[in-house]
């Protein structure tokens, strides 16, 4: 009876972290895309910011795309530290059947 219990518990939290691990790589994933459609926007208009006497804004944007990229240099390096210890659980231990 409990064994049951335990197990449809167990399965239904890891559907939820398998969700939302989901839907958070999914969101990064546009979030990013947009990022580095914004990147090519600047790119295009940096000039005529330049001409127009924006070069503190040019800096200030320039300066939020490296803090960007940063943050993702960061992120990118944690996500790959967690699916290397994902990787390391389903060798070590096949039955608990994590997909």
């Amino acid at each position: 009876m409990y064994k049951r219990q335990f197990q449809q518990a167990y399965n239904s939290g890891k559907r939820w972290v398998q969700t939302g691990w989901t839907n958070a790589v999914k969101f990064a994933g546009q979030f990013d895309r947009h990022v580095g459609i914004a990147k090519r926007l600047f790119g295009a208009l940096a000039p005529a910011i330049e001409d127009l006497g924006g070069g503190d804004v040019n800096k200030g944007i320039m300066g939020a795309f490296q803090n960007y990229d940063s943050g993702r240099a960061e992120a990118m390096q944690g996500y790959n530290n967690v699916k290397t210890q994902l990787s390391r659980i389903r060798k070590a231990v096949p039955e608990i059947d994590l997909d």
